[in-house]
C-alpha cells in the first residue's frame, strides 16, 4: 500500500510525463512538416517544436546522472557556452562562427560518450540517449554548414528521439506501477 506522499508524487510525475509527451508529439509533428515542406506554418507555431524538444530534454536529463557529474557537467556547460557564442558570431556574420559551433556541437556528445563509457551499468535508454545526442550534433552541423542530406539526418534525429522518449515513458510507467 502506498503512502499519501507516494501517491501524490506518482500522480505529479505521471502528469509531467503526459504533458511533456504531448508537447514532444506536437513539436515532432511540426518539425516533420517544416523539414519536408509539407505546408507553410506561421513562425509562431514553430515555437512549439522547440518547447517540445526542450521539455523532452529536461525530462530525460532530470532523471539521469549526467548533470550530477560535476566534472563532465562543467565541460558540457562550457560546450554550451561555446555554442551560444558561436551562434552569436553566426548572427553577426563574424569570422570563426563555424569553428565555434562545430567545436561546441562536437564537445557535447564527446563528453556524454565519456560519461557513458564510465558508467558501470549501461541500459538501452543510455545507448539511445548517446545515439540521439550524436545525431542532434551531426544534424545541426550539417544544417548550419548547408551540407547535403540535412533532411535525412534530421529524420534520423526525430526517429531516435521518438524511440528514446517512448522507451523512457515505458520505463517510468513501469517504475510507477512497482
Amino acid at each position: 500500500m502506498h503512502t499519501i506522499y507516494q501517491c501524490r508524487y506518482m500522480n505529479t510525475n505521471k502528469t509531467a510525463i503526459i504533458i511533456v509527451g504531448l508537447l514532444v508529439i506536437i513539436g515532432v509533428t511540426i518539425e516533420i512538416i517544416n523539414d519536408f515542406h509539407l505546408i507553410k506554418l506561421p513562425d509562431v507555431i514553430n515555437i512549439f517544436e522547440y518547447i517540445g524538444k526542450i521539455g523532452g530534454i529536461v525530462l530525460l536529463l532530470s532523471k539521469g546522472t549526467f548533470i550530477k557529474n560535476r566534472t563532465l557537467g562543467s565541460w558540457v556547460s562550457l560546450c554550451f557556452a561555446v555554442i551560444i557564442v558561436g551562434a552569436l558570431f553566426k548572427i553577426m556574420h563574424w569570422q570563426s562562427a563555424s569553428v565555434l559551433l562545430v567545436v561546441g556541437l562536437l564537445g557535447v556528445p564527446l563528453f556524454y560518450a565519456i560519461h557513458f563509457y564510465q558508467k558501470k551499468t549501461k541500459t538501452l535508454l543510455d545507448i539511445l540517449k548517446l545515439l540521439w545526442l550524436t545525431s542532434i550534433s551531426i544534424s545541426k552541423i550539417i544544417a548550419f554548414l548547408h551540407l547535403p542530406y540535412r533532411n535525412q539526418v534530421s529524420l534520423l534525429e526525430i526517429v531516435l528521439f521518438l524511440i528514446m522518449f517512448a522507451f523512457f515513458v515505458y520505463e517510468q510507467r513501469k517504475n510507477l506501477v512497482t
